[in-house]
């Protein structure tokens, strides 16, 4: 009996929901959720300073067969983060009938300041401005890495390890087995553990989507997923479509040798 008990306990502790995150202009919904996704995270807004217009159709599919969906906003510090908040609110998630999961990326300190006090008050109103759009989300979290948190926004900072956390780490693990607290988070929910793959044609991001352990359901994009998947039940297959090309290719090659065979004679 223990020994099923502790099983179980492991079973639950890794259990996640498979998700991937793109900004791909037509992404195809249907064959991804045949390959096993269950939840989409579509990048709402660009570092150029403008929406994403591919955002709201590709929610929109994903809404239509009712799947977990979401958005992330990759901001331009040079702009005003309530009016950016604003602006992915009203632009590509208002009138969908839901409100959303918000994340609010923190990443490449390329596209930072220097001046880590003036990326704080930024990402301060970022978070306000998204938390203040309440008709379009019920939550914020912050999508980041280890690195980057800590050089654009320091390593003693911890102001939002309350919200939660998307972080990545391209160990090709799904479950956070190597998480290293950072910014006050000691747990994540979402993981982004691979990265540059391809995907239904679409290039994609693999990412993970608790809970983990102790994480609630209720979290998840816009309403309950019925299922809950383990690592075991998810691998992204390989595609059969070049396979069936080739194999086209072949059949052509050997009518074309019959034909000159027949010449010959």
């Amino acid at each position: 009996m223990r020994l099923i008990a502790f099983l179980a306990i492991v079973a639950i502790a890794l259990a996640y929901y498979p998700a991937i995150d793109t900004f791909e202009k037509v992404v195809d919904i249907d064959c991804m959720v045949n390959e096993g996704v269950a939840v989409f995270l579509f990048r709402g807004y660009m570092r150029t300073g403008k929406i994403d217009p591919n955002a709201r159709p590709n929610l929109e599919k994903a809404l239509a067969g009712n799947h977990g969906a979401t958005v992330y906003v990759t901001p331009n510090i040079k702009g005003d983060p309530q009016e950016i908040a604003a602006d992915v609110c009203n632009n590509v998630v208002s009138g969908l009938g839901y409100t959303f999961f918000a994340w609010a990326e923190v990443d490449d300190a390329r596209f930072w300041g220097s001046d880590i006090e003036a990326n704080r008050q930024f990402i301060r109103g970022l978070v306000q401005g998204l938390r203040a759009q309440s008709t379009c989300f019920h939550n914020v979290g912050i999508k980041t890495t280890k690195f980057d948190w800590e050089k654009i926004m320091g390593a003693d900072f911890a102001e939002f390890s309350g919200l939660w956390l998307w972080y990545e780490d391209h160990d090709k693990k799904p479950t956070p087995v190597n998480f290293q607290p950072f910014g006050g988070w000691t747990q994540a929910l979402v993981k982004q553990y691979d990265s540059g793959k391809e995907l239904c044609e679409n290039a994609v991001n693999f990412d993970s989507w608790g809970p983990f352990s102790g994480l609630s359901d209720t979290l998840l994009p816009n309403k309950p997923l019925l299922q809950v998947f383990t690592p075991n039940d998810f691998t992204y297959k390989k595609k059969k479509k070049k396979k069936k090309k080739k194999k086209k290719k072949k059949k052509k090659k050997k009518k074309k040798k019959k034909k000159k065979k027949k010449k010959k004679k």
